[in-house]
């Protein structure tokens, strides 16, 4: 006897329907067919090539930190203003903005906070070089805010971190949300973890571009457990199909100075993700001043999610 819903059929309660290579939504299917499908969802739109250049700056950033002339967190800052001076590409300069925000990782050796928040510390720094310093007006909060419908239905939700924007003043618009789990431990005292948690957020915040005559737009979401790190899309293109569709994974880093090689391969997700979002708000803008409404009726297509399950005993 099942004694709890998978995350899967949980969000499916939802509407929220996860589509990757492992998921649940696909197991019937050969290899060749669920690459035909993932393919068909367009999951590479944007993914483009890592520079070589930039794996090349961080080959030398490792270079630099592994030189026992480097022995404080100071002198290694000023060897990546100088490195940075060197860069020709955009992307470059960027990973060693992103390891100059990194640097104490590698030379304090006091770190007090809890795990999710040492996490979120070291997610953001990718964040604010790759996302937020190129997209005009996003805002950044974590651990503190509160996503609401727009409506008076009372909905009301708290990711570890979000994106989002304030067009209207009264209302904000969330593009991008993070949920953070330390490892070994993915729930969160109920039968809903992080996984239906952030699915939930993601829907929360479809609907609300929805209800605004947003056209097509999309959402991004990032699932952290421990160092695993999965990048999620939700869109709304059919009838009470909430698509929440895993796009990439990468692994954060650590702190040892081995792991600045992920650096370049991190950059390229998260660039991707900046698209997205780019993409969305430019949608938004169009919408606030009506130059680009929603041409179909998808307000019809949205559906209310069910509350959180609970176990019953058997009489």
């Amino acid at each position: 006897m099942r004694k709890s819903l998978s995350d899967e059929r949980t969000l499916s309660l939802s509407y929220v329907f996860f589509i990757s290579h492992k998921s649940r939504l696909l197991s019937q299917f050969n290899t060749s067919e669920k690459s035909a499908i993932m393919n068909n969802l367009n999951i590479t739109k944007g993914l483009n090539s890592i520079e070589e250049t930039t794996v090349l700056t961080c080959f030398h950033v490792l270079k630099i930190l592994q030189d026992k002339k480097v022995v404080n967190e100071q002198d290694a800052n000023d060897e990546m203003d100088k490195l940075r001076t060197t860069c020709v590409i955009q992307q470059s300069k960027t990973a060693t903005r992103i390891v100059s925000s990194l640097l104490y990782k590698y030379f304090s050796s006091v770190q007090k906070d809890s795990e999710s928040n040492l996490t979120i510390e070291t997610l953001r720094p990718f964040i604010k070089h790759i996302i937020v310093s190129t997209c005009a007006d996003i805002k950044l909060e974590w651990m503190s805010y509160r996503m609401s419908s727009g409506t008076n239905d009372g909905q009301m939700m708290i990711p570890d971190l979000a994106l989002y924007i304030d067009p209207l003043s009264v209302i904000n618009f969330e593009l991008f949300i993070v949920e953070v789990k330390k490892h070994g431990n993915f729930s969160n005292g109920t039968l809903e973890n992080d996984m239906i948690k952030l699915g939930k957020e993601m829907k929360l915040a479809v609907d609300k571009l929805i209800t605004h005559k947003v056209d097509s737009p999309e959402i991004i979401g990032l699932l952290i457990r421990g160092l695993n790190v999965t990048v999620m899309k939700m869109d709304l293109q059919y009838n009470g199909q909430y698509r929440l569709i895993e796009i990439s994974t990468f692994f954060l880093v650590r702190d040892t100075i081995d792991d600045i090689m992920l650096i370049p391969s991190i950059i390229q997700k998260l660039d991707q993700v900046r698209q997205i979002i780019q993409d969305t708000m430019e949608k938004i803008y169009k919408a606030i001043r009506k130059e680009l409404c929603s041409t179909r009726v998808n307000n019809t297509f949205m559906r209310k999610g069910c509350h959180s399950p609970v176990t019953v005993k058997k009489e």
